[in-house]
């Protein structure tokens, strides 16, 4: 079998350079890829979330937890 002088071939896997600066321009695109939004702690009600409720923002705890109470590695 015999190739052509002028082909071009790539060893290993190949992403595109440029994948970080594409602006997906609405939500429902970003949805459509598989991507779930997030939801802050903050935001939440305090039965929702051990960060949840309060008037205005408040300080975290020392020790950020998850809605099951807990610790992020």
């Amino acid at each position: 079998m015999h190739l052509p002088l002028n082909c071009i071939s790539s060893y290993g896997s190949m992403s595109s350079r440029l994948l970080n600066n594409i602006f997906l321009k609405k939500a429902g695109k970003n949805r459509s890829m598989g991507f779930k939004p997030r939801v802050r702690g903050v935001a939440k009600n305090p039965c929702d979330h051990p960060h949840g409720g309060g008037n205005g923002k408040k300080p975290k705890p020392k020790i950020p937890v998850n809605a099951w109470h807990t610790v992020f590695k």
